[in-house]
């Protein structure tokens, strides 16, 4: 698969087989994405691999956490308002998920349970968890980034889906008592990774982006 094909075609899973992935292609996977760019070469990643029981407990502890407390105590916070042009392109994509799930507006328990899914990780086999160490400062964000795209991408070209999650890092303390995290590493992603359910509707609901004129400015001289 080409770079620009595996770009224009990548997606967002949240359905997935539920055969694990092989442990040497999410190794494979891991040591091709350790070559992305990154500030001097500092290389401020770090990856967990979730998997089995311990997936399963923090599943379970995320779900009882998010029915005590939907809003929990994010370390990265969401905006509280957005721009309507910003907020126009979340509320889009949110009704076409709800659309291809058969969730009413009114439908609160069918919200919940989505809610629910979301913090399960979309019951993918495995979890990709992408940390970074507390030393570093938010300059080093453009570098995390930038290895999980890869990392995105590079799953899709061995027909792998993933989905980037923050909803489950809205618990962090989770993650240390449950997989025993070291306090000096924020996890900053999870990237549920597995074989796609292609016939699930979720996975095949309308997607779109804004058009180039939108995002993009000339100075100077435009060839």
């Amino acid at each position: 698969m080409q770079v620009q094909e595996a770009i224009l075609t990548r997606r967002s899973i949240r359905a997935f087989r539920p055969d694990p992935v092989p442990a040497a292609v999410l190794r494979e996977l891991i040591a091709t994405a350790r070559w992305a760019p990154s500030a001097a070469n500092t290389q401020p990643w770090e990856f967990t691999i979730v998997a089995g029981q311990p997936l399963q407990e923090l599943r379970r502890r995320l779900c009882a956490e998010a029915l005590a407390d939907p809003v929990g105590t994010p370390e990265m916070r969401w905006p509280a308002t957005l721009p309507e042009r910003f907020a126009a392109r979340r509320l889009e994509v949110g009704k076409a998920t709800m659309n291809a799930l058969k969730i009413a507006p009114d439908d609160k328990d069918g919200k919940q349970a989505w809610l629910l899914a979301g913090l399960r990780f979309f019951d993918a086999p495995q979890v990709i968890l992408v940390s970074m160490e507390r030393c570093f400062a938010e300059l080093a964000l453009l570098d995390v980034g930038a290895v999980a795209l890869t990392l995105q991408l590079l799953a899709h070209g061995h027909g792998l889906g993933t989905c980037p999650q923050v909803a489950p890092l809205r618990y962090p303390w989770l993650f240390q008592q449950v997989l025993g995290m070291p306090e000096r590493m924020r996890v900053l992603l999870a990237l549920p990774i597995g074989y796609p359910l292609f016939d699930a509707p979720v996975n095949a609901c309308r997607r779109s982006r804004v058009q180039t004129e939108e995002i993009l400015r000339w100075i100077g001289d435009a060839g």
